[in-house]
Formats: structure tokens, C-alpha cells, sequence
């Protein structure tokens, strides 16, 4: 008798496994629910929508589980409902890259940041992450050096984070190449503020390496780096310390490297 059972027991799941093998199952539905006929049921609380299909999505994404093609739909689909919710627009662009199952997934992200800087509500993370996917993805330090720059004009930005965003590039070994970037950025502008803030940052960097022919200088005659830019006026090696156009203070790294800070440090 127990026998009987314990073969029952066993032959019960044997079966099933048996039918579940032939059973053809049906292929599973991607919902492609265009914005539309969404708008028209959803009694007009799109952002509420939006918002839902967010949260969903946002756990979702690494993993792609009904492949790019839906993910790229829904991020749409959630910029459409709601423009401005800044959120999916900066996520989705430091994210997407680094999702391998996605074939398209660095040109995907500059799209959605790029949707992200002309719909969004002003969120300083939308221009700087896109900025940061052209620089390491892509290698565009032109490209990169505008995004950071409307990034740091972003109210809300940390100030750490802007002081990043402006000196960018203004490393001994970047530092010319970042120059012509903005002298051709300042050439072909077609507005009075695109050109007005390519005229800062050449000032900014033309500022930056008369700093650094002076400690160098300093350097040559002395024998030792200044301690502050301000020995530079005291020694006689230049005529005063020049104003940031973008009001951060000046100083010196030890080992002589001129750095960038807020005035309020000092």
C-alpha cells in the first residue's frame, strides 16, 4: 500500500511534466497601447499615468525582460504623457548605455537627454549626465563641454557639480583643445547666448593659463611655487589676479596646477 502511494506521488508530477512538454504556449503579448487612445481613457490625468509607468519601468529597465524595442516605446510613451517629469529623461540617459541587450543603447540615451533638455523642467541632471554620455561614450568633448556648460546654468545644480561642469577641460593637457572647442563653438553660434558663453569660457581658460605661465614663472626665479595666486601680484609677476567670468575664485594645487572653487571658499 504505501508503495502504491509513493509511485503515485511520484508518477502525479512525472505526468505533468510529460503534458506541459507537448502544451504549445502561446507567445507572451508586448503592449504597444498607442498614446492616443491611452489619452482618451485616462480622464486626463496623464502626469498620474505617467508617474505609474514609471515606477514600473524604472525596475524594470537593466534587465530589458520584453526587449528594447518596448523599453525605448515606454520611455517615449512616459515623456508624452508628462514633458516635464524630469526623472525618466536623466535616468533613462546615465542608465540605458550600460544595457548590453539593448543594440542602440547609447544612441537611445543621447535621444531621450536630448528630449529631456528641450521638454523637461529645468533639472541640471538631464544636461550633465548627457554631457557625461558624450564624453565617455562617445568622445565628443565638444558636445560634452555644452552640456555641462547648461548644465552648471541649471538652478539647483550643487556647487560642487557646477564647479565640475566649468572646468571641464582645463587640464594642462586639455586645456588648448577645450580652448579651440569653444573658439568653434563661439564662431558658428547663432544666438547672442550660446556666443556669450563661449566668449566666457575662452576667458575662463585665457585666464587659467596666464595664472599658470606666471607660477611657472614664479617657479623659474624662485626656486619654489607660490602658496596662493595672490604672491603672484605681491612678487610682481602679474598686475592683479583676474575676475572669473563665471565669479569662481582661483588657486594653486601644491605642485603648482592652478584649480578653480567657489568664492565663498576663499
Amino acid at each position: 500500500m504505501a508503495c502504491g502511494v509513493v509511485i503515485f506521488a511520484v508518477a502525479i508530477p512525472v505526468a505533468q511534466s510529460v503534458h506541459d512538454s507537448f502544451v504549445v504556449r502561446a507567445p507572451k503579448v508586448i503592449d504597444f497601447t498607442p498614446l492616443s487612445f491611452i489619452k482618451v481613457f485616462d480622464l486626463g490625468l496623464h502626469e498620474a499615468v505617467a508617474a505609474i509607468r514609471w515606477v514600473s519601468l524604472r525596475s524594470d529597465m537593466p534587465l530589458v525582460p520584453d526587449g528594447y524595442e518596448k523599453l525605448d516605446y515606454e520611455i517615449r510613451l512616459i515623456n508624452s504623457l508628462d514633458p516635464r517629469f524630469s526623472q525618466p529623461y536623466y535616468f533613462s540617459t546615465i542608465v540605458l548605455p550600460e544595457i548590453q541587450k539593448h543594440p542602440y543603447r547609447v544612441q537611445a540615451a543621447v535621444e531621450v537627454g536630448k528630449r529631456g533638455v528641450r521638454l523637461s523642467e529645468p533639472d541640471w541632471r538631464v544636461p550633465f549626465y548627457l554631457g557625461a554620455v558624450n564624453h565617455v561614450y562617445l568622445r565628443d568633448r565638444g558636445e560634452a563641454a555644452k552640456y555641462f556648460d547648461l548644465a552648471a546654468q541649471t538652478t539647483g545644480i550643487p556647487e560642487s557639480i557646477r564647479r565640475f561642469s566649468l572646468g571641464y577641460g582645463i587640464a594642462p593637457k586639455s586645456r588648448g583643445e577645450m580652448k579651440e572647442i569653444w573658439l568653434a563653438i563661439e564662431a558658428g553660434a547663432n544666438d547672442k547666448d550660446t556666443k556669450k558663453r563661449a566668449e566666457m569660457h575662452i576667458r575662463h581658460l585665457e585666464i587659467i593659463e596666464l595664472l599658470q605661465d606666471a607660477v611657472s614663472t614664479y617657479r623659474e626665479e624662485t626656486g619654489s611655487f607660490p602658496s596662493a595666486v595672490e604672491d603672484l601680484v605681491k612678487e610682481g609677476f602679474i598686475a592683479e589676479v583676474p575676475k572669473s567670468p563665471f565669479g569662481l575664485n582661483f588657486f594653486i594645487y601644491e605642485g603648482g596646477l592652478i584649480g578653480i572653487k567657489p568664492l565663498s571658499s576663499g
